[in-house]
């Protein structure tokens, strides 16, 4: 998988969140991931610790929804999914948008170290 792919249902729980690819693989084919949740101010995750994307920015994206740094990842994605997987891929990101959301998470303090330094090889890439 490359920067600025997506794809929904790579979940913790049965909600469709998209996923966002921020960087390139690594040796081991992993990949810094980052998924959107429904911006609400009064959610601790939210405020000054999300970026808001607003609807219009990506065509999975229907009202405000942050970036959830606190929960990025970093794993392998196949471009298939396995048994039992609901996997449905969306439309990359602009170059622009994946951009901001790269340089974002790179500054983000919610972010596991080795994830940052991924996303911030791929920055420099």
């Amino acid at each position: 998988m490359n920067p600025g792919e997506t794809f929904v249902d790579f979940d913790y729980d049965d909600a469709a969140h998209l996923w966002i690819v921020l960087s390139a693989p690594d040796e081991q084919g992993r990949v810094a991931l980052a998924p959107l949740t429904t911006h609400n101010r009064r959610r601790a995750t939210c405020g000054r610790h999300c970026l808001i994307l607003r609807p219009g920015e990506h065509p999975f994206v229907r009202r405000d929804s942050c970036v959830a740094f606190q929960l990025t990842a970093f794993d392998r994605v196949t471009t298939h999914a396995g048994p039992g997987e609901r996997r449905t891929e969306w439309p990359d990101l602009s170059p622009a948008l994946l951009l901001r959301v790269q340089e974002a998470a790179a500054r983000s303090r919610l972010i596991a170290p080795v994830v940052r330094a991924a996303i911030r090889e791929t920055l420099r890439g």
